[in-house]
């Protein structure tokens, strides 16, 4: 539960006179420069119900602040207020440019900041709500991955995205999880698969994305890669990645890979050639990668029902 305010002021008497008006609902929090406010909330982020951060401050002021806190995600979490004794036109500009939600003016009126506060405060916790809901409908529940839809929807959107100038697919299967499973149990399986998760978004780049499409299969689409050696690198990392699991029990993975706008320009076509690489390689020894070429053509789509005997 979300049951403190953190406010930001290098003046004791602004903390005081503020941390008064909430005192009665809320645990008050204080930090005297932007520094100290960083600590805090990177302390109490689990806590904290909205942040008054002052404009003017010594060591780092409140738009450092701002900076710091996007840079960390805190502002998808913590509804901030900017506090400044100046007119909050230029002020208000830059301060929602980098996330905080509202501007307050010095000198203080009680009523209109408790009754603003409480709005953000609202506010933040059906944010807080929604961007939970949006991520159980997104995410695996196992591997907090994507899911099958939502990894097809991301990469739609990069791949309709006029910035994106080239991309890989890569289709990737854990060999032989069945065997895995029936072996050591579900649970160690679960851990495999969470791992492989790891690895994986390890792997990937601010842009790219990674999501399990089910049971033991993934994806990872790489965005503007630098170059084709640059890609093999890093396909060749994620095969290694597979082996380092544990010494004691080996874990290899197969990758089919198709490439943007070679091998296709939309999510369905490049699903498909990457699952029929996938296939080619399944068929002629498992643990590796192979490209999609003119040798896939003639296998059919092998996905998720369809699967490759004894893998």
């Amino acid at each position: 539960m979300r049951r403190s305010i953190l406010i930001v002021d290098d003046i004791k008497q602004n903390r005081e006179i503020l941390g008064m008006m909430f005192q009665d609902t809320f645990e008050i929090l204080e930090a005297e420069n932007g520094y100290e406010a960083m600590c805090c909330m990177r302390e109490n982020r689990d806590v904290l119900a909205a942040v008054l951060l002052d404009v003017m401050m010594p060591v780092m002021d409140g738009f450092e602040v701002l900076k710091h806190m996007q840079d960390e995600a805190l502002t998808e979490a913590l509804p901030v207020v900017l506090i400044t004794a100046e007119e909050p036109g230029t002020a208000a500009r830059r301060g929602y440019a980098l996330g905080a939600l509202d501007i307050l003016t010095k000198p203080f009126d009680p009523v209109v900041i408790k009754r603003r506060v409480k709005n953000i405060i609202e506010l933040g916790s059906r944010k807080e709500e929604y961007i939970k809901l949006k991520n159980e409908a997104e995410n695996d529940a196992l591997t907090g991955i994507f899911n099958r839809k939502a990894m097809e929807d991301r990469v739609g959107e990069l791949l309709n995205n006029p910035e994106t100038r080239c991309g890989a697919l890569c289709f990737i299967d854990v060999d032989n999880f069945k065997t895995i499973n029936d072996s050591f149990g579900h649970l160690y399986g679960d851990e495999v698969l969470k791992q492989m998760a790891e690895n994986l978004k390890s792997c990937a780049l601010p842009g790219d994305a990674v999501g399990r499409i089910g049971g033991d299969e993934f994806m990872i689409f790489f965005r503007n890669y630098p170059s084709e050696e640059r890609l093999e690198q890093k396909i060749t990392g994620i095969c290694e990645n597979f082996r380092r699991y544990t010494a004691e029990r080996p874990i290899t993975g197969s990758i089919g890979v198709a490439r943007y706008p070679e091998d296709g320009d939309c999510y369905g076509v490049l699903f498909c050639k990457a699952d029929q690489a996938l296939y080619h390689l399944k068929r002629s020894g498992k643990d590796g990668y192979q490209f999609y070429n003119e040798d896939c053509t003639s296998l059919p789509f092998q996905s998720m029902l369809t699967r490759v005997k004894g893998e």
